[in-house]
């Protein structure tokens, strides 16, 4: 196998202990998280029993040991390991967790997540990676705050090591570690279930609009992770909106890095950073108004576990689809390899290329060109993804009247108006 990197393939780690003891001082690695690293020139890696291989560029984008349970159902559900997630698909992650933990004062939904978000396979040159197999995008038309991740990261393959996670004893074991392509299965091509109430849906898409209403954007929810030095992929002792600085920071600072100069890794060219002493998010100390919190205290939609007790529309999702490259595709990859030989790694792209090239388009392949959502007609039934599990019963009104769906009531927002009849 190549160690070229190019091409989605594995890369020989450049991790060295010098990078690992700057994780631990800084608090990217906790101290009973044991680490290995690779033996020098070694391409795929070969973990031991209980090892999971973890890469640097995700640790910067919010991933953290022990894992959060929200992320752990994730990669149960599209049935992947760490090194089947490209680096903004953690980043995307974190972004979400963030949202509902610091600026909705909710668990994770994944019922929301559902709505939002669909995963896709990565294909570069006519195959599907090895590395870094799986993208998640945002389906069309869906409401989310604004902003553009650098869309490549150069050489990130490289970045690997093993830890030994810490895990509970009821915990399931990680499936079995394999080099190879993600295998596709059936959740990554059903997309928009609806699992919880529609109203519940409807009410937190309606929050999420209220957050674009105040100007907060995918920037300001980063802004998060930063200020606060935490880890939002991570198993923390408080929810985001219970945050106390002096009882909840995680890191001591920034890995190889400063605050100024991560935007420019995170982010596209021309997104601009707020600034640091900006606070737009709930905290201890900035909490929601009291009738969002009654409302609030109702919600939760957690990403099924491996250990969770399978049901037939679980079973149905992890039913595998395989992922075969279309025949353009890989015409197209082929028709591109002659013209141009040598042609340059799809991961030598930095956040300043606003418009990558033709050939970096052309390896982020989808699965799929038609995401545009089902045509309006006969409203299918909500499927709740555990059929046992009953919804909190709620006062109609509370859903019906979208002041109830308003988070924050301070000054610094905007009331929307509706706009007068016509005369």
């Amino acid at each position: 196998m190549s160690g070229s990197g190019v091409g989605g393939k594995w890369m020989a780690s450049s991790v060295k202990k010098k990078d690992i003891t700057e994780l631990r001082e800084v608090g990217y690695l906790a101290k009973e998280i044991a680490h290995r690293l690779p033996a020098k020139g070694q391409i795929v890696p070969t973990p031991e029993p209980h090892e999971r291989v973890v890469f640097l560029t995700h640790l910067f984008r919010g991933l953290g040991f022990p894992l959060h349970p929200y992320v752990r159902g994730l990669i149960f559900y599209y049935g992947l390991d760490f090194h089947d997630l490209a680096p903004n698909f953690i980043l995307n992650i974190t972004a979400f967790i963030v949202v509902c933990e610091g600026f909705l004062r909710i668990p994770p939904h994944f019922g929301l997540w559902l709505k939002i978000f669909n995963v896709k396979p990565k294909v570069v040159s006519g195959q599907q990676a090895e590395c870094g197999g799986a993208m998640v995008g945002k389906m069309p038309n869906v409401t989310w705050p604004k902003g553009s991740f650098a869309e490549m990261v150069k050489g990130w393959q490289s970045g690997w090591f093993y830890i030994t996670e810490p895990r509970d004893a009821d915990w399931a074991a990680a499936p079995e570690f394999r080099s190879g392509t993600p295998m596709r299965l059936t959740s990554w091509q059903e997309k928009g279930l609806t699992l919880r109430p529609s109203d519940e849906l409807t009410g937190l898409q309606t929050c999420v609009q209220n957050m674009i209403d105040r100007k907060i954007k995918l920037v300001n929810v980063i802004q998060v992770m930063l200020i606060r030095r935490v880890l939002p992929c991570q198993r923390g002792n408080c929810y985001l909106w219970e945050y106390d600085p002096a009882k909840h920071q995680m890191l001591l600072g920034l890995f190889g890095t400063t605050h100024e100069d991560i935007w420019k890794v995170l982010f596209k060219a021309g997104e601009t950073p707020p600034p640091t002493t900006v606070d737009r998010w709930l905290s201890s100390k900035r909490q929601a108004n009291s009738a969002w919190i009654e409302v609030a205290e109702g919600i939760n939609c957690p990403a099924l576990l491996p250990e969770d007790q399978e049901f037939p529309l679980l079973t149905k999702m992890l039913f595998p689809a395989p992922y075969e490259v279309r025949e353009k595709t890989a015409k197209k990859a082929a028709k591109g390899a002659k013209k141009s030989p040598r042609r340059k790694g799809v991961l030598d792209v930095s956040s300043k290329d606003e418009n990558p090239s033709s050939s970096a388009d052309d390896d982020d392949e989808e699965e799929e060109k038609n995401d545009s959502p089902p045509k309006v007609g006969r409203k299918r039934r909500a499927v709740p993804m555990n059929p046992e599990a009953k919804a909190p019963k709620r006062e109609k009104s509370s859903f019906a009247d979208n002041s109830a769906w308003d988070v924050d009531s301070s000054p610094e927002r905007p009331r929307r108006t509706k706009p007068q009849a016509a005369s």
